[in-house]
């Protein structure tokens, strides 16, 4: 059994969320400080450790609007993420502004105070990173198609 009597105490989900985020930290610590910009995001898309933590993070937070895989459906609020149109990005780094900023007058919520900065710059790697793949039974595509994203440069001769 599971007792709160103070206000003050923590409940039990209190503890889960510290617990979550401690896990998290020791992670991402990895990792290092991570900017958000094209080059560190498209280099953690070539990350399987970082791509699997934006992955866990998207399947525990983000697939209750945008599905597990992205794609969405026509019953959820989330637009679909695996094909190219986008209703409000427009660059790989806007993905992150989404993420902390919210979009859509807060049909997107903004979620800067629920993660820090390196944990939403590797969540905008795992979304850009399911960009093409365009997957079956998704939602349609809103907005517009834009460039792709930029790639990682290939092997110095």
């Amino acid at each position: 059994a599971y007792y709160h009597f103070s206000p003050s105490a923590k409940s039990i989900w209190d503890v889960h969320d510290s617990s979550v985020q401690a896990d998290y930290q020791k992670k991402f610590g990895k990792l290092g400080v991570i900017a958000n910009d094209e080059t560190n995001l498209v280099r953690l898309m070539g990350n399987p450790e970082a791509i699997a933590l934006g992955k866990d993070m998207f399947v525990q937070i983000c697939a209750a609007c945008h599905g597990q895989n992205g794609a969405s459906n026509p019953s959820l609020p989330g637009v679909n993420l695996t094909d190219n149109a986008y209703k409000n990005v427009k660059s790989i780094t806007e993905i992150f502004t989404v993420i902390t900023k919210g979009a859509g007058s807060g049909a997107m919520p903004p979620w800067e105070n629920r993660f820090g900065n390196d944990e939403r710059v590797v969540l905008a790697a795992y979304v850009a990173s399911l960009r093409g793949q365009n997957v079956s039974g998704g939602k349609a595509a809103e907005g517009a198609e834009i460039p792709p994203w930029p790639t990682a440069p290939g092997p110095r001769p």
